[in-house]
């Protein structure tokens, strides 16, 4: 199972704009135990299932977003990450 990051209210708005990072101040929350290269599931302050992330540590952002979750585009390994 994938480990999940939950961000601050409104946070989301840079994703939905197609900005592929998330900063740590955007962070509300996270799974304890993530590691460096870990993909991890981006959820919003109310839940909602948004982005894959990849997690590097060595950067200066907390999150590099793989894909965000949309109807159309979006490749079956991915749809099944909940």
């Amino acid at each position: 199972m994938y480990k999940s990051v939950y961000l601050k209210k409104g946070k989301e708005e840079s994703l939905k704009r197609f900005h592929p990072w998330i900063f740590s101040g955007a962070i509300q929350a996270m799974d304890e135990g993530i590691e460096e290269g870990d993909i991890v599931r981006v959820f919003t302050r109310s839940g909602e299932f948004i982005a894959i992330g990849h997690y590097p540590l060595y950067v200066f952002f907390l999150l590099e977003i793989l894909r965000l979750m949309r109807s159309t585009g979006v490749p079956d390994w991915i749809r099944h990450i909940k």
